[in-house]
């Protein structure tokens, strides 16, 4: 098993850890897009567009009276959902980025032992 594949089961089990059983099945979808070979700009844009509509949902479902309490996650159950997605689909790409290319010093090193 590859570092990617590890990495891969290592997200599931804590989107599972974080996010319960719909955690588990947003990270098993965010692993099935990343085997599915999409580009990692597909999860940003998963993410940002999550974490938009997060915001949009707060905002329809009404601002909290109060900051801090227990209440808000029950009554903004949509916008929590939707940023967890966001949260979850941007870290994928963190480690899909961390995994998938290679350091910049070592591009360099290599392009300039070919040219010497």
């Amino acid at each position: 098993m590859s570092r990617y594949h590890v990495a891969l089961v290592l997200f599931v089990a804590m989107s599972w850890l974080f996010g319960d059983v719909p955690g588990l099945l947003v990270g098993v979808l965010l692993c099935v897009l990343a085997l599915s070979r999409l580009p990692v700009w597909t999860h940003w844009t998963i993410g940002l567009g999550a974490v938009v509509m997060g915001a949009g949902a707060l905002l329809i479902q009404q601002l909290p009276s109060t900051s801090g309490t227990t209440s808000f996650a029950v009554g903004h159950g949509a916008s929590h959902f939707l940023v967890g997605i966001g949260l979850a689909s941007m870290a994928l790409a963190i480690i899909r980025e961390s995994i998938e290319r290679p350091k910049a010093s070592t591009r360099k090193a290599s392009a300039r032992e070919e040219g010497a």
